[in-house]
């Protein structure tokens, strides 16, 4: 399937936590398309879209999740000026001079800036100083009064994501390179979509159930809410896998390639993943000559990871190779996506009746 187009469809409906209805809406579409038939899809009143290939075998749960990192209206001040704070996690240092969208009561997305200090304002000693707490910055709409701000249908609780543009990084070097936000967890999304498109016709030994799952970024919260309904014996989610080389960060030894990543453990040793079922993908990406890579994070949690701590249901986690996560714009790969799809395929043919 074309997943480039499939992931500026999505984009297309901005999703920040607890608001990921629209964006369901067009995973529902894009998915009764790539099912052809095979799949029931339908939505629970968490606001996830499941997802499910009746099977004999055991019953596994795949996800990705829907929802995006971005920020709450905290007040409006009597300047018009917003302050605002984190949905999701975020970190202030690269927040200055950002674009932003603040969704108002009826539904529209109005321009903001976060604003920055005029340099020319700053004096020399001051420039350099420790990066600003969340809580100190503001945004600015064009507004100048609070009266006018509420006026436009924005108050204190108004979600905000941030604005810019999925695109091809530089089509000409590659294709294969995207870039914009909301990366986490949209490649996820389209590995899901590419995997149910490769599915379809397929015999699987597994009773399976693809999710596009709410509120991963506050603790997967939608994910727990359908695993709970689900009871599956083992829960895969495909999120961002972390590549960094800056320095003053940890490098977790990924390259930025379109190998997938196995992850072995994550939140600083706190979530062990099925060793049993890391060491199957990696044999059937071996087997099948599909590339991967191995990995563990400290500073990471995922939908597998909440849900095995919640329900004590077993777990693994892929990951999609990705530079700048939890910054805008973030840089994903469209091979990384199909290869993490054609593994987990792959894995899925030969699944053991025992499960893991």
């Amino acid at each position: 399937m074309d997943l480039f187009s499939a992931i500026l469809d999505l984009f297309s409906a901005r999703a920040p936590v607890g608001l990921e209805f629209d964006r369901a809406k067009i995973f529902t579409n894009q998915a009764q398309a790539a099912a052809r038939g095979s799949f029931e899809v339908l939505t629970d009143k968490f606001g996830n879209v499941i997802c499910h290939k009746p099977g004999t075998g055991p019953k596994i749960l795949v996800c990705a999740h829907l929802d995006e990192i971005g920020g709450t209206v905290l007040i409006v001040l009597d300047n018009g000026r917003l302050k605002f704070t984190n949905r999701g996690v975020l970190q202030a240092r690269w927040l200055v001079s950002e674009e932003v969208l603040i969704r108002n009561d009826n539904g529209k997305w109005i321009n903001g800036i976060i604003g920055g200090k005029a340099a020319h304002a700053v004096p020399p000693d001051s420039r350099d100083k420790n990066h600003p707490d969340i809580h100190d910055l503001e945004i600015y709409i064009g507004l100048e009064k609070a009266e006018e701000v509420f006026q436009a249908g924005i108050h204190a609780g108004s979600p905000i994501v941030f604005a810019g543009e999925i695109k091809q990084l530089n089509p000409d070097f590659t294709p294969e390179i995207i870039s914009g936000p909301s990366m986490d967890d949209l490649i996820g999304i389209i590995t899901l979509l590419e995997l149910m498109d490769q599915t379809a016709e397929l015999d699987l030994l597994v009773d399976l159930y693809l999710v596009a799952t709410a509120r991963e970024e506050v603790g997967g919260q939608g994910a727990v809410v359908a695993a709970r309904a689900i009871q599956p014996d083992l829960i895969v989610a495909i999120d961002i896998g972390i590549v960094e080389k800056s320095p003053d960060t940890w490098d977790y030894g990924l390259k930025f390639s379109a190998a997938p990543v196995i992850v072995w453990q994550d939140s600083a040793g706190r979530t062990v993943y099925n060793t049993r079922a890391c060491e199957s993908l990696k044999q059937v990406g071996q087997a099948a000559d599909i590339p991967v890579q191995d990995a563990t994070f400290q500073f990471y949690g995922s939908d597998s990871g909440h849900t095995q701590e919640a329900l004590g249901i077993q777990a693994v986690l892929l990951a999609i190779p990705t530079l700048f996560s939890h910054n805008v714009p973030e840089v994903s790969r469209l091979d990384g996506a199909r290869n993490c799809a054609a593994l987990l395929k792959a894995w899925l043919l030969q699944y053991p009746a025992e499960s893991y």
